[in-house]
């Protein structure tokens, strides 16, 4: 295992609280930066190690065992242990449980494009393909080549999703409310 230089780092850097994630997205509060500038938000870890950690490559599962769980590739050939080998105690489990869910957020709910592409790159590359300034596309196959991309995907979705609710939009207009006979 390398001995490479150990620094104390943040579990889940106070500027992230902002990104504190629930399953329905939601929070009855807004995450203040302050509970998480405590010494129970920090460890002991390699340069490294931390790199992998800060990129979301692996976090820790606290309510499975401590179990380490590997999101990349990169993470894979570090040398990291199956479970964390010290419990986190205190406010520290709930750190650790924070940066899982952001993990899991970054890795599963896809993310968001504004991460990869600027909102001008995502905008001229719609412009490029077709479609026009309000986001419409008429006529399109999904299985263009143009849809294979990951920005392109992230547009496609875009798409669909606009146009439902346009056609929602419509069949709301085109009903009156009389229902009478």
């Amino acid at each position: 295992m390398d001995s490479g230089p150990v620094d104390v780092r943040w579990i889940y850097p106070p500027g992230m609280a902002r990104y504190i994630t629930t399953l329905s997205a939601e929070r009855p509060f807004f995450p203040r930066t302050e509970g998480f500038q405590n010494p129970d938000n920090l460890m002991s870890v390699r340069d490294d190690i931390y790199k992998l950690w800060h990129a979301n490559a692996f976090s820790v599962d606290v309510d499975h065992e401590n179990r380490i769980r590997i999101f990349d590739e990169t993470a894979m050939h570090a040398g990291l242990p199956a479970h964390l080998e010290v419990i986190p105690k205190g406010s520290a489990s709930h750190t650790f449980r924070e940066h899982f869910r952001h993990t899991l957020c970054v890795h599963f709910i896809g993310g968001d494009i504004q991460t990869d592409y600027d909102p001008q790159t995502v905008n001229a590359y719609l412009v490029e393909n077709g479609l026009d300034e309000e986001g419409t596309l008429d006529d399109f196959d999904p299985s263009d080549e143009i849809f294979q991309t990951i920005i392109g995907r992230e547009v496609l979705e875009c798409v669909i999703a606009e146009r439902l609710r346009r056609r929602c939009e419509d069949t709301d207009d085109g009903d009156d409310g009389d229902h009478s006979e």
